[in-house]
């Protein structure tokens, strides 16, 4: 990291903003205050997937368990930023591990532009660092990204206690789906942990099979599809310990709409109108619009795209919220999970 001294002499010479166009330039993993990560590893699963280890600038301050990162990049001159699992424990390098699953613009552009020694910009770690002592752990599909690294954090909690017991993993997943981490996970299997590997379409509706594989009191831990994790919790119901649920997408969680009709967004900023419906999340609207808003896990978790609903109804996936909103009872909302009931105007 350059010291504040050279800082100073380079700011002089050159301000940070050039600065960091001619390093994103020359490929050097390095940027005034910006972190970055150099692509140390890349690897192709499958049509569908794709792997990634990263070795982040000095500006990275590490993660925790858990956590997530967002990247960013530049898309058809639109700056887009999307978050994922880091599926690897945290590490003396810093390297991070991501495994992403190519489905929209964003990670198509990772899986088109993308190669070994690329540099990425890159956010901080965020997100909860799970500390809990789960006994079993459920990932739906792709949601074993963020389950791998919490299985091997409990399978290595159990290599150094004096009372060890075992740890279930329960990878459901449909046709074709290419197991990522099966390998590992099978060779984890020799240090107290219980790998099922099942068809989770079959698995999520069968309250016995789910019952048979998870000892009843257990704690337990489940990533997926909203639908996937909603399954899970009634097949649960009164009979584990405890359920941590953990959302990895939000395609069955935005509010159903009866009746579609057009409405308008006004930006008030700018001046600009956008025709949309009230069946498109706000977020879409904006950036089909090419609207520079900040957005990053399209979840509603990270609240990177949060802003100031000034007039108007909307209505949010979380807890089916409806906000409505005139000048004097302003509120703030996540475009990404929120559907607008009505035209509404925006702080942007």
């Amino acid at each position: 990291m350059l010291t504040e001294h050279t800082k100073r002499f380079l700011q002089w010479l050159c301000p940070p903003n050039v600065f960091d166009f001619w390093m994103s330039q020359c490929k050097i993993n390095y940027r005034w205050e910006t972190p970055t990560a150099k692509v140390v590893s890349y690897r192709l699963v499958n049509d569908s997937v794709i792997q990634l280890t990263l070795l982040p600038s000095q500006w990275f301050t590490g993660f925790q368990t858990g956590q997530h990162i967002s990247l960013i990049g530049v898309v058809n001159g639109i700056i887009m930023e999307r978050c994922y699992s880091i599926a690897n424990l945290p590490n003396s390098k810093n390297l991070i591990e991501l495994s992403v699953k190519v489905q929209g613009t964003f990670s198509q552009w990772l899986r088109r532009s993308i190669r070994k020694n690329s540099v990425l910009e890159i956010s901080q770690a965020w997100g909860k660092n799970h500390t809990a002592d789960y006994d079993v752990f459920i990932a739906g599909g792709i949601g074993i990204t963020a389950i791998y690294p919490l299985v091997k954090q409990a399978v290595a909690r159990q290599k150094d206690a004096l009372a060890p017991r075992s740890v279930t993993l329960l990878y459901l997943a449909g046709k074709g789906h290419p197991w990522i981490y099966k390998k590992s996970l099978e060779a984890l299997s020799v240090f107290n942990l219980n790998v099922v590997f099942a068809d989770g379409r079959e698995a999520i509706t069968d309250k016995n099979f789910l019952r048979n594989t998870i000892p009843r009191e257990s704690r337990v831990i489940c990533c997926g599809s909203a639908s996937f994790n909603q399954a899970i919790a009634r097949s649960l119901a009164d009979y584990t310990k405890a359920l941590d649920i953990e959302n990895f997408d939000n395609s069955a969680a935005i509010a159903p709409v009866t009746e579609k009709k057009n409405v308008t967004i006004t930006l008030l900023q700018s001046g600009r109108t956008l025709e949309t419906d009230n069946q498109t999340p706000v977020i879409s609207a904006l950036i089909n619009a090419g609207v520079p808003v900040k957005n990053g896990c399209r979840q509603g978790v990270c609240h990177q795209c949060s802003c100031q609903l000034e007039t108007g109804a909307i209505t949010q996936k979380r807890q089916q919220l409806s906000v409505r909103s005139a000048d004097a009872n302003k509120q703030s909302f996540q475009p990404c999970i929120a559907l607008a009931q009505s035209d509404i105007a925006l702080n942007l």
